[in-house]
C-alpha cells in the first residue's frame, strides 16, 4: 500500500513501480506485477532488472517467445549483466537450440568466469552437443567454484560411468559421499562397482540403498549381482559397453574412440583427461 502511495506521488523513480512487481510476484499476482513492470519501463527505457522480470513473467506462463524478446532486450541495454544470459540459455536448452544456448553461455563466461551457474548450465549443452569432455571441464570447474555440490559429483560420475572411465567415476561418487550420504550418488557408484567387477561391494552398496528407500525395487539387480558372484568367469562386455558409448555419442572424437576400442578389447587403458585437446 505505501509502494502504491509512492510510486502515485513520485512519476519518475522506476525502483518504486520495481519492488512493487517484485511483491506482486511474490502473491503470485502475476498480471499485476507485469503492469508494475511496464510502468517502470515507462519510467526509466534502460532500466535493466526490469526487462528481466518482465522475462521471468513470460518465462513463468510458458510464453517462451517474450521471454526471449525481454531477456535479449537485456543484454542489449548492459551486455555485462549476466542473469539475462543465463535465462537465454536454459530456454533455449529447453527448445533444444543447443547451439544458441551455448553461445549466450560462453558470452557470459567471458563477463564472469566464476559463476557456478553459467559452468553447470553449459555442461548441459555441451552434453548434449555430444561432447562430454567438455561437460567434465565445466563440472570440475563447478566444484572448484564451490566444492560443496553434491549434485555436480553426480554429475561427473555419470558422465565418466557412461564413458567407461570407471575408476574416474569410482573416485568423483566417493568424494561424493564423503559430503553427503546422498542415494543417487550410492545408486551410480553400485553400479560402477559392477562394472568394474567388485560384485560383493556392488550388492553390500545395494542392500544400503534398500535400506535408505524401501520402495525402490532391486531385486532383479539384486539377482544379477548374485549370478555375477556365482559364475567369477563371466565377465563384463566391455564390447557391448563401448558398442553402447559409441552408438549414444555418434561425434565423439577419434582418440575417444581408441579408448573405447581398448575397452572393447578387454584393455584397460589410461588415459589423461587433464589434455582435453587430444580427446575432445
Amino acid at each position: 500500500t505505501h509502494l502504491r502511495q509512492s510510486a502515485a506521488l513520485t512519476q519518475v523513480n522506476p525502483m518504486l513501480t520495481f519492488e512493487l512487481g517484485q511483491l506482486l510476484i511474490e502473491l503470485d499476482a502475476l498480471d499485476n506485477a507485469l503492469e508494475q513492470f511496464t510502468q517502470t519501463l515507462e519510467r526509466d527505457r534502460q532500466f535493466t532488472p526490469a526487462y528481466v522480470a518482465c522475462g521471468d513473467i513470460f518465462h513463468r506462463i510458458g510464453d517462451y517467445n517474450a521471454a526471449l524478446e525481454f531477456y535479449k532486450k537485456a543484454v542489449e541495454i548492459a551486455p555485462s549483466f549476466i542473469p539475462p544470459y543465463i535465462r537465454l540459455g536454459v530456454i533455449y536448452n529447453n527448445k533444444q537450440q543447443f547451439e544458441k544456448a551455448r553461445d549466450y553461455f560462453e558470452k557470459a563466461l567471458k563477463n564472469d568466469p566464476q559463476n557456478f551457474e553459467l559452468h553447470y548450465n553449459i555442461a548441459f549443452t555441451y552434453m548434449r552437443l555430444k561432447k562430454p569432455l567438455l561437460s567434465v571441464e565445466h563440472l570440475e570447474q563447478c566444484i572448484r567454484i564451490d566444492a560443496k555440490r553434491v549434485n555436480v559429483y553426480n554429475e561427473m560420475g555419470i558422465l565418466y560411468k557412461n564413458l567407461g572411465f570407471f575408476d574416474e567415476a569410482l573416485s568423483i561418487l566417493s568424494e561424493g559421499l564423503k559430503i553427503e550420504d546422498a542415494l543417487t550418488l550410492k545408486w551410480h557408484l553400485m553400479q560402477v562397482y559392477a562394472f568394474l567387477g567388485l560384485f560383493t561391494q556392488a550388492q553390500t552398496l545395494l542392500k544400503d540403498i534398500r535400506v535408505s528407500d524401501s520402495s525402490l525395487e532391486v531385486s532383479d539387480l539384486d539377482r544379477a549381482l548374485d549370478h555375477e558372484l556365482a559364475n567369477t568367469g563371466e565377465d563384463f562386455s566391455l564390447m557391448s559397453f563401448s558398442s553402447y558409448v559409441l552408438d549414444a555419442y555418434e561425434d565423439i572424437s577419434d582418440p575417444l574412440k581408441a579408448h573405447l576400442m581398448d575397452l572393447a578389447r578387454g584393455m584397460r587403458p589410461i588415459t589423461d583427461l587433464s589434455d582435453r585437446k587430444s580427446v575432445v
